[in-house]
């Protein structure tokens, strides 16, 4: 596999990963928990937020760590 193979297949597993982690972070933020009874909307979106903003770096991340072996 050539160098340029290589990075478009990387490319590609890291932004369906992100693209999935799109999706998937509300499922997490929906979880239940017993310390909150009720639900608030404004904390519902700033859980969804960091949820996704925390697995576009994660990804990100292993994006760099791939690309630059």
């Amino acid at each position: 596999m050539s160098l340029d193979q290589h990075v478009l297949t990387e490319f590609i597993i890291f932004t369906s990963a992100a693209a999935f982690w799109w999706f998937i972070a509300p499922v997490i933020a929906r979880a239940p928990d017993p310390r909150m009874p009720d639900r608030n909307p404004d904390h519902f979106r700033r859980v969804v937020r960091f949820h996704r903003l925390w697995g576009f770096a994660a990804i990100a991340l292993g994006a760099a760590a791939a690309l630059a072996s």
